[in-house]
């Protein structure tokens, strides 16, 4: 199972400070991979949700523990063209990750072949097999999870 943070998040959303590239390095450090928000102006990567706010170097984008969540266009076609781990979606139930990894919005169908995206903690408490989770608690989940293998 992949344990995944929402923007670096890992004990809770905190608005502040996610998708700050020490935020991210943070929770990657931590062992956990990272959905990140990346807008592209002109020839630049932004990190930003509703906003390009943090520039950042293409190299960082590169780092596959990464799952870049394009928020326009341009972005989406620079990553492609670039080989970096992307998708796009606006309101889509579903959606395919560059390397054809399903993602799926809470209370929809999972199994191995998709991630469970978008803070399942909203919708439910049981994760069924999925590939992986992506939650502003992943922390938590990780620790339930883990626990109930053994």
């Amino acid at each position: 199972m992949i344990y995944m943070s929402h923007r670096g998040n890992v004990d809770g959303p905190n608005k502040d400070v996610e998708n700050r590239p020490e935020y991210i390095k943070s929770a990657m450090y931590m062992g956990f991979n990272v959905e990140v928000d990346v807008w592209l102006i002109g020839s630049d990567f932004y990190l930003g949700h509703d906003e390009p706010q943090y520039k950042i170097a293409e190299d960082f984008l590169r780092n596959r523990k990464l799952l870049c969540h394009c928020k326009n266009v341009s972005a989406l076609e620079k990553m492609l063209e670039e080989n970096i781990h992307c998708f796009s979606h606006e309101s889509d139930k579903y959606a395919f990750t560059s390397e054809g990894i399903v993602i799926s919005h809470p209370g929809l169908s999972c199994n191995s072949k998709k991630l469970l995206i978008m803070r399942p903690e909203l919708y439910t408490r049981k994760i069924p097999d999925c590939y992986g989770i992506c939650s502003d608690y992943i922390y938590q989940y990780r620790e339930e999870y883990e626990n109930e293998k053994n």
